[in-house]
């Protein structure tokens, strides 16, 4: 999961260029199929910016590979940290 993540993980010029750095953390609920059912801040990164980028590249993931069959919604559910720091 947090590989498939990452693979749509960006960190846009203009925030950067803004010093913006943090971590998101992001709720987000997958059904049997992959979709996502929800997506909501589960703690900000202190940056609003940041916050909205986060939840924006969680949508932009979808669909999510498909969880093992028989899996609770509860166990469909992940905490995702989107950590976002300038190199250097």
């Amino acid at each position: 999961m947090f590989t498939w993540i990452g693979r749509h993980k960006g960190y846009p010029g203009r925030i950067a260029r803004e010093g913006r750095e943090g971590t998101a953390l992001v709720r987000l609920l997958i059904d049997e199929h992959g979709r996502l059912e929800r997506a909501e801040l589960a703690r900000s990164s202190g940056h609003a910016a940041l916050d909205a980028l986060a939840l924006e590249q969680i949508r932009e993931a979808v669909p999510y590979p498909r969880p093992p069959r028989g899996l609770s919604s509860s166990q469909r559910g992940f905490l995702v940290p989107m950590t976002y720091r300038l190199d250097g």
